[in-house]
């Protein structure tokens, strides 16, 4: 789920505006999840930043998948701040980030196509620092020819997905990755929009306020202070 990106001209970061609405409804519908940014960081310095930046968006939620950072071409012929930036400067820019994710307690990764991680990132680097690896290679073919160790591969950008209009991202996760997550062998769909039934809320007793809050901040992305507690569907309906 995106939490947010850098503008590659300005370098202002900005936060997904359906990040919220879809955190809480991929807990809703028991979708495992993981969050990436986009980045635009031109040193190590902004790659904390950006790094911070997403921590506080998670606000503490339970994620089953890594944060991963995001590092692609911006397809503006060398006109993103960050498209010139050296190998051994990107790598950095990636261990930066990985490292304040693992401080706060989140498993680090980083999204990048094939070209990139043979040729703009020391992907063995990444490897060595246990950074997981989200692959982009678009292909047909039973696996990708990126012959470096991956642990999600994106393979598709047309797929369809029951409840989603348009079309949608589709990875899988590498045997590996099943086994080390305690996944089971299955296919993995990163969207940004995510379907969800209408939700009625009603106030709960006082006695189980903070508790019910508490438990709302971590899992569901709600304000320091949620109105709403108590979350009923209708008798006789599935949500």
């Amino acid at each position: 789920i995106r939490a947010g990106s850098r503008a590659y001209n300005s370098g202002v970061l900005r936060e997904d505006a359906r990040f919220k609405r879809n955190m809480r409804h991929a807990w809703f519908h028991h979708v495992d999840r993981g969050v990436y940014f986009y980045s635009q960081a031109i040193n190590v310095e902004e790659a904390r930043e950006e790094a911070e930046f997403v921590i506080k968006q998670v606000n503490g939620a339970a994620l089953k998948l890594p944060v991963f950072l995001d590092i692609e071409d911006t397809g503006t012929k060398g006109k993103g701040r960050a498209d010139k930036l050296s190998k051994e400067q990107r790598t950095a820019i990636a261990l930066a980030f990985a490292e304040v994710i693992r401080e706060k307690g989140y498993e680090p990764g980083v999204y990048a196509n094939r070209w990139y991680l043979n040729d703009r990132l020391d992907a063995a680097a990444l490897e060595s620092a246990g950074i997981r690896i989200w692959l982009a290679e678009y292909t047909t073919a039973s696996a990708p020819k990126y012959r470096g160790a991956w642990d999600y591969w994106q393979y598709s950008q047309t797929g369809r997905v029951p409840g989603i209009p348009g079309a949608v991202d589709l990875d899988r996760t590498s045997s590996a990755t099943d086994k080390n997550n305690d996944l089971s062998r299955r296919q993995v769909v990163f969207f940004l929009l995510l379907p969800a039934p209408e939700v009625a809320f009603e106030l709960f007793r006082d006695r189980h306020v903070e508790g019910v809050r508490r438990f709302l901040r971590r899992h569901l992305i709600l304000p320091a202070d949620p109105v709403f507690i108590h979350v009923t569907a209708a008798a006789g309906k599935n949500p």
